[in-house]
């Protein structure tokens, strides 16, 4: 069973507070299902994530330095903090455009 349909109904309010979403399911999920409220990871530990994740994959120093700049430059910027999810997806972009063969 896919949480989509669930997801997307939470999400179908263009200006839903996206910092609160909560997603209702039904009860015979959510009784075979364990609840875990995660805390938001600081600045030092996503970079930590981000370091030892990029190594992980395989990617090079520069790759991982691309990913982690921005992570530490934004501890000091106002808005919305980066989280664990999208520290995962700028190191699946790195990887991508590591990997991506390079046209001349």
């Amino acid at each position: 069973m896919t949480l989509i349909p669930f997801i997307e109904a939470n999400l179908a309010d263009p200006h839903a507070d996206r910092s609160a979403i909560e997603v209702r399911l039904p009860e015979p999920m959510m009784s075979r299902c364990t609840l875990v409220r995660l805390a938001e990871l600081s600045i030092p530990r996503l970079i930590g994530v981000a370091d030892r994740t990029g190594r992980e994959r395989g990617l090079s120093d520069a790759s991982i330095f691309a990913t982690t700049e921005p992570l530490d430059s934004r501890g000091t910027q106002t808005g919305s903090p980066p989280n664990l999810r999208t520290v995962l997806r700028m190191l699946d972009r790195a990887a991508a455009l590591e990997h991506k063969p390079m046209v001349m």
